[in-house]
């Protein structure tokens, strides 16, 4: 099942009220060439972990996203400002013109009375750089998802 989800800019999202993004998810599947498996990472505001399928609705045409029904999937969690700056990282990451075939989509979604979300695919030079700026986003102590970023990165860009 497929819910409607309304598609708004990230730069709304990440400009949300913290109340609000307490409901609220980014999703990083690995799209591009691999061989092996690269697990799909979901950062999830504290104490909300939304259903794999919610994210369907924002799937684009004619891409593949094979590592999501993988088994598992990375997960982490973050404050509502952490998210915030997550989401305003990808935001800049979104406006850059597409560079070669994908490699990486980035999915985010707010649940409020419905749903909200974007979402975008980078070529495989800006999917680094887009998981190189991503730690910064992190607080300083959330150590865990600067590990699983890594693992990701690690294994789809070697």
């Amino acid at each position: 099942m497929t819910l409607e989800i309304t598609r708004v800019g990230l730069d709304e999202l990440a400009a949300c009220d913290e109340s609000v993004l307490k409901r609220s998810a980014v999703k990083m599947t690995h799209v591009g060439e691999q061989t092996g498996p690269v697990l799909t990472i979901l950062i999830s505001s504290l104490y909300y972990l939304p259903k794999m399928e919610l994210f369907g609705g924002l799937r684009g045409d004619g891409l593949a996203y094979p590592n999501d029904s993988l088994p598992f999937l990375m997960h982490f969690s973050v404050t509502p400002r952490e998210i915030s700056r997550v989401l305003s990282v990808g935001f800049g990451f979104s406006r850059v013109p597409a560079q070669g075939p994908p490699s990486l989509v980035f999915s985010a979604l707010v649940v409020t009375e419905g749903v909200l979300g974007d979402e975008f695919s980078l070529g495989l030079a800006d999917a680094k750089r887009l998981h190189a700026a991503l730690p910064a986003a992190l607080d300083e102590g959330n150590g865990v998802g600067r590990a699983i970023l890594a693992m990701q990165r690690d294994v789809a860009y070697r």
